[in-house]
């Protein structure tokens, strides 16, 4: 209630009552100090979110040490990422479907995600497989192995799994993405289910990377090609949705590991077809 409000309250008690002066007084303080009490607890409330504003504003713009800022952009996975015109090999397959070489075979401390079949992990091994797998399976010297390394085995049984190994100086983060082929439609009821499934597969890659001692990764889109199904068309976007997904559900502290490492060597996201390469490029503009 505002002041005028009381005080024409008060007059009309005044009228009514027809009392005198010295009456009405103990009647107005008592009004007058309800006033008080009310407009001392809005002050009071007014100035505590004043205050919570401004010391979220703080929080958003300086952080503190061991405190994730979730709605920072700058620590956005994405930013810390580079959209390459190559493959995980350093091979791009140009317009004219010809394997042009844009970048050196992977060196040091580099690893490289390989999009594994479950069948083959367990039945067909490497020896079996084609398309990208071959090519790297073929760079690693295993191409005519009959079977997968046991912890390879032992540590992808589902779909979305992950698993590094090291073979000699090469490092192949195996992962089975979702396959979408039988999906009927890009429902967006599907398309969600498809942006948990590719979130947990990345973040089974960014855990296998961050217990390695790998320094680079270079990634590739999960469930491309043939895999993508329907989702062909939005497979850009959910790449890079289910990324920043899969980064923020990780511990603070594998958050923090992992931008600093790509602070000091950028995450590369490889398009190994040149047809591919725009619409992922348009689709992350975070990414550098």
């Amino acid at each position: 209630m505002s002041k005028v409000a009381v005080d024409e309250v008060v007059g009309d008690v005044e009228q009514e009552l027809l009392i005198d002066d010295g009456a009405v007084a103990p009647l107005k303080t008592s009004f007058t100090l309800r006033w008080t009490s009310i407009s001392f607890l809005a002050t009071l409330l007014v100035c505590g979110l004043l205050s919570l504003h401004f010391l979220r504003a703080d929080v958003k713009s300086t952080g503190s040490k061991g405190t994730l800022m979730q709605l920072d952009e700058v620590n956005s996975i994405l930013h810390y990422m580079s959209i390459k015109p190559y493959g995980v090999l350093g091979v791009q397959l140009d317009s004219l479907h010809h394997f042009v070489r844009q970048a050196p075979e992977p060196w040091g401390l580099t690893a490289i995600v390989d999009p594994a079949g479950l069948r083959f992990v367990h039945a067909l091994g490497p020896a079996g497989a084609g398309g990208a797998s071959h090519a790297i399976y073929s760079w690693l010297g295993i191409n005519l192995d009959a079977r997968f390394p046991s912890d390879v085995r032992d540590g992808i049984q589902k779909e979305c799994d992950a698993k590094m190994h090291q073979y000699g100086e090469k490092q192949v983060i195996h992962v089975v993405g979702p396959d979408f082929s039988q999906v009927p439609w890009a429902s967006w009821q599907a398309q969600q289910t498809a942006l948990q499934k590719l979130t947990l597969a990345y973040k089974n890659i960014l855990l296998e990377f961050e217990a390695s001692k790998s320094q680079r990764l270079r990634l590739l889109p999960v469930s491309g090609g043939i895999f993508s199904g329907p989702f062909h068309q939005q497979l850009p976007h959910l790449t890079f949705q289910a990324l920043e997904k899969a980064f923020r559900s990780l511990p603070e502290s594998s958050q923090e590991d992992l931008l600093q490492r790509f602070k000091d060597h950028k995450l590369e996201m490889c398009i190994f077809q040149e047809s591919d390469l725009p619409s992922y490029e348009a689709a992350c503009s975070s990414c550098v």
